[in-house]
């Protein structure tokens, strides 16, 4: 929360001053859609061959906080467009923002999510123990709970994001499913087909003939520098501040990490979705398709306009910077070893190749008196 606030408040000041047109509560609404870090870009360093470099209590602090807050981004949403809606209204925004986005769609959200993970958790270990189940469905329940925390998340009206986390927390909090389905790797292939499902979906409606159009105030070069000041300053300066408060961030460089790695993805996706629809049916009363502008002059019309390919355009950025920063990260590591191996190899020798009186009374004794070969300071190089 104290992150996700700062990073909407920064990110919404910044776009008030550099797209033209734009009050403050229409610029926060676009802040607020991208306040979430993505679960399926966050994959990069929870699991796969670059994951390996991440420290685990990172890996797990990423995963709980990127699952968690793409549900915790309805507040900011709800906040924003409520002060767009009831402008002067604070009697209005208040009670609509506390009683139905607060305590119904979250807080409500929550408490049922956990009811259908319990109550999941509960039956799947009955079926398991009576032998009523077999091997297939047992694997797919994964499926099956994540079906019904959308289905109920739409009908009842609530945050079906926090609704589906918070039954996964509660089905998982035992470790107990983890541990039975850990050899079928279940988890890992349905994380691969929605992953790749997303890129080609996402690649297929990026709105590129809008990243410069001045008409809506989205030219290039303000695109630019918003996605240059969402880098550095949508996390990484709330991360240092409040680093001695979190346990798992061991040092400055691990805080500099977290706050550099908070991806935008499917979570801004389905926020900026939605923020339009919204103002689309509190000013026609009708949605259009994302690729169509509304007429110009009608209410709200350029809000409509930008706040896609804004969006679109920081999720592009993300998905290039984020996704590649494990990579690049293990790639330094791996050029840094490899340069001092070298080092140490030119001098351990002399300029005939043979080994320098020192290395010649090998095996010596460090200070522990322990022994140790080449083989152990290569190593250590």
């Amino acid at each position: 929360l104290p992150v996700m606030t700062v990073g909407w408040l920064v990110i919404g000041l910044f776009i008030w001053i550099l797209i033209p047109g734009l009050n403050f509560p229409e610029s926060l609404l676009i802040s607020a859609c991208i306040t979430a870090t993505d679960p399926i870009l966050a994959q990069s360093v929870v699991s796969g061959k670059f994951a390996q470099r991440v420290p685990g209590h990172l890996r797990n602090l990423l995963s709980a906080e990127s699952g968690c807050n793409d549900g915790m981004a309805f507040p900011f949403i709800y906040l924003s467009l409520n002060m767009i809606i009831h402008p002067g209204n604070g009697r209005e925004i208040v009670k609509d923002w506390i009683c139905v986005t607060i305590l119904y769609e979250c807080l409500f959200g929550c408490i049922f999510g956990v009811l259908i993970g319990y109550g999941g958790r509960r039956a799947i270990r009955f079926a398991e123990e009576k032998k009523i189940i077999d091997r297939e469905s047992f694997l797919a329940f994964y499926v099956v709970l994540a079906l019904t925390c959308a289905g109920f998340g739409s009908i009842l009206g609530v945050d079906d994001l926090l609704v589906s986390f918070a039954a996964g927390a509660a089905f998982a909090w035992d470790g107990w499913f983890s541990k039975r389905t850990e050899e079928s790797k279940v988890s890992t292939v349905i994380d691969l087909l929605l992953n790749l499902a997303y890129f080609i979906y996402f690649g297929a409606i990026i709105p590129w003939e809008q990243f410069n159009n001045p008409e809506i105030g989205t030219n290039i070069w303000r695109l630019i520098i918003l996605a240059v000041v969402v880098i550095f300053l949508r996390r990484i300066p709330a991360v240092l501040a409040i680093k001695p408060f979190i346990p798992d961030i061991k040092s400055w460089r691990e805080a500099i990490f977290v706050g550099h790695f908070g991806p935008i993805g499917v979570g801004a996706i389905f926020a900026a979705i939605l923020a339009r629809s919204e103002l689309e049916a509190n000013a026609t009363g009708e949605e259009t398709p994302l690729r169509h502008l509304p007429e110009k002059g009608s209410k709200h019309w350029q809000l409509i306009s930008c706040i896609w390919p804004i969006v679109c355009f920081f999720i592009v950025t993300s998905i290039i910077v984020h996704g590649s920063s494990v990579a690049v990260i293990t790639l330094g590591r791996h050029l840094n070893t490899i340069t001092l191996t070298k080092s140490f190899t030119a001098h351990t020798t002399n300029g005939n190749g043979r080994n320098s009186s020192w290395m010649q009374r090998l095996p010596a004794l460090d200070k522990t008196g322990r022994s140790f070969s080449l083989h152990r300071i290569d190593t250590m190089a």
